[in-house]
């Protein structure tokens, strides 16, 4: 299926959404320009369908610090022990689809997760694999509030849960490891 990335906590979650995208009927699309009248009607799908046509206000090669969007992830519990969790989805870019974590979008993800922290003991990062599989290898890390920071972000989200090295998958298992990355308030 996929790879995702979400953080979980015990305590209700504020989803942001990204201001730069819009996903728009076909009707919508050729009202905002986005597309032509003959484009939508070859496009196979009802002119009202909602979400059909993704549109970016960005210019091209433009891709700002707040081009992502952390929406309600309401699975967490197939995956930890929390209740509440919310997916990190990056913005889309006029040249290049979705656009990648960047340094400054891992900051901006750090300090959401600083100010959950301000409610919780805990917090806790995921990348996971979205399909029924073997039991997953789990690997995990700890980092209390004070040393965590955006690198720590962009390093969950970039982990790989096929990683190359894992010697079970070479071979033909279909095993996932998962990351989990647990911020706590106090020193670990």
């Amino acid at each position: 299926m996929s790879q995702c990335t979400f953080i979980a906590a015990d305590v209700p979650l504020e989803e942001i959404r990204d201001r730069y995208t819009r996903a728009l009927s076909l009707r919508e699309a050729v009202r905002a320009g986005v597309m032509s009248g003959r484009a939508a009607r070859r496009a196979g799908a009802g002119a009202d369908e909602p979400g059909v046509v993704i549109s970016c206000v960005l210019r091209p090669g433009e891709d700002p610090a707040d081009n992502f969007s952390l929406l309600e992830f309401p699975f967490a519990r197939r995956y930890c022990g929390m209740d509440y969790a919310v997916s990190i989805e990056m913005g889309f870019t006029k040249t290049n689809g979705p656009g990648d974590m960047t340094p400054e979008k891992a900051e901006r993800i750090a300090d959401y997760v600083r100010e959950v922290l301000t409610r919780t003991d805990a917090v806790e990062l995921w990348t996971v694999w979205l399909s029924g599989y073997d039991p997953p290898r789990i690997k995990e890390r700890r980092v209390s509030l004070r040393d965590f920071n955006g690198a720590d972000v962009e390093e969950i989200y970039s982990s790989s849960c096929w990683p190359a090295d894992d010697i079970i998958n070479l071979y033909g298992g279909e095993r996932p490891t998962y990351h989990r990355l647990r911020v706590e308030r106090r020193a670990v």
